[in-house]
């Protein structure tokens, strides 16, 4: 319950529902792991509802949890390592948030920790998003390769490389890596065309980060005709109106304009 209500932005509820959940494990022995997974679960609603205080009082229950069961270099702990990185960087404590993010690394190196392949990948895709919310974004781009090699060598896991393509392109658009940001860009449009996602929001916003990667190159026309692409997918999924198809439309006015097309 706590999980749908959460998905639908109720935090609130969620957050009673999960101290249902806490309570009644609690009652019972040889629980801890659960308790401890719950707490991280209420961790994270108070982080969404911004009570900040609270939200590390939870993550620091679990933490003592996991590290009774499991010991100080288990993934479960760098789990929530990166918790705490993300909560301390939404509270601009940058300092904090960055050891924080060197504590699950250390764990992460570890052959021995306990984590398989994908749950290490999308440990370092995670820690590389706060690195680079603080502008460490040849730090994040470094994580992100990490990651992104251990995918590649899973099966069935297009679609969380072209996540983590996408994250690349990003991160290379914004160094002004233009050409790189196209192919990063370009290649998860390909994966994500070829798998469920051919008509998905996320298809749609990848494209329009393409062509703003076209646009830095000057190849105008091909950054309008991605436009267009990414403006029939969003308005097909989100409607005319929403945020992410109004971006879309914004930069396929400033081409159709670069082009004389007024």
């Amino acid at each position: 319950m706590a999980l749908i209500l959460s998905g639908k932005g109720d935090h609130e509820m969620a957050l009673e529902h999960l101290v249902l959940a806490n309570a009644a494990l609690r009652s019972h022995p040889g629980k801890d792991l659960d308790v401890a997974a719950v707490d991280c679960g209420i961790g994270d609603a108070y982080m969404s509802l911004l009570r900040f205080d609270e939200a590390i009082f939870s993550y620091q229950k679990a933490l003592t949890l996991f590290k009774s069961v499991h010991g100080d270099s288990h993934t479960s702990v760098a789990s929530v390592y990166v918790n705490l990185a993300v909560l301390y960087m939404k509270m601009r404590k940058h300092k904090e948030s960055k050891s924080y993010c060197e504590n699950a690394l250390r764990i992460y190196g570890k052959p021995n920790a306990g984590h398989s392949p994908d749950e290490l990948a999308s440990g370092l895709t995670e820690i590389a998003s706060v690195f680079e919310s603080m502008n460490e974004r040849e730090q994040a781009l470094f994580l992100l390769q990490r990651s992104l090699d251990i995918l590649e060598a899973l099966p069935g896991q297009q679609s969380a490389v072209a996540g983590v393509e996408a994250q690349m392109g990003v991160l290379y658009y914004y160094l002004g890596r233009y050409e790189e940001a196209f192919m990063t860009f370009k290649s998860a449009v390909s994966k994500l065309r070829c798998g469920a996602e051919k008509r998905s929001p996320q298809l749609g916003i990848v494209l329009n980060q393409m062509g703003l990667a076209c646009v830095g190159l000057n190849e105008i026309w091909h950054a309008a005709d991605t436009f267009e692409e990414s403006r029939r997918i969003l308005e097909d999924v989100y409607g005319p109106h929403h945020a992410e198809t109004l971006a879309v439309c914004s930069n396929l006015a400033g081409s159709y304009d670069a082009l004389g097309r007024y």
